[in-house]
């Protein structure tokens, strides 16, 4: 019998965007992961670019010969042209859009979504003592210290005038 840690002992088969079945018994991780898949289903969703609503497909779908950089239509192995298809959109102002020109509602904005990975960057970079608070010279003046043989560095000009980072 070997061990199984504890870490992976979940279903292998569980499939979060599958959604909740009725009467089925659902653990917290399992439950976790479909509002996770929820939200990041509800994250790729357009907006109107005019009055930031959301989109929902109409039905209607125009096609439109697929074309290489040059122009000229492509063609399948048999000579059939590719087409590509662009469902249309519409929100409830009565804008109407084509898939792909919307704006996206992504994760940040006015309500941003913080997923676990998320969370575990902020946990991994977050200063922790023993006792009392950080040294403000950890966040201050002692971060940005550099060493002949270290990271090499943006001038304070470059930084200025490009908003680079202090490292490069």
């Amino acid at each position: 019998m070997s061990y199984t840690p504890w870490w992976s002992q979940e279903d292998d088969d569980f499939d979060p965007t599958e959604g909740p079945v009725e009467g089925e018994e659902y653990s917290n991780w399992q439950l976790e992961q479909m509002a996770d898949a929820l939200l990041r289903e509800d994250s790729k969703r357009e907006l109107c670019r005019q009055c930031g609503e959301y989109g929902e497909k109409t039905g209607e779908v125009e096609s439109q010969p697929q074309a290489d950089e040059d122009g000229n239509p492509q063609v399948d192995s048999e000579g059939n042209t590719l087409f590509v298809d662009f469902p249309e959109l519409s929100c409830p102002n009565g804008h109407r859009w084509y898939e792909g020109e919307g704006r996206p509602r992504r994760i940040d904005g006015p309500n941003p979504i913080l997923f676990e990975n998320h969370l575990q960057d902020r946990r991994r970079r977050e200063i922790f003592t023993s006792l009392g608070v950080p040294d403000p010279s950890i966040k201050r003046g002692m971060y940005n210290r550099t060493h002949p043989q270290g990271r090499k560095v943006n001038t304070e000009e470059q930084r200025k005038k490009n908003g680079a980072s202090f490292f490069r």
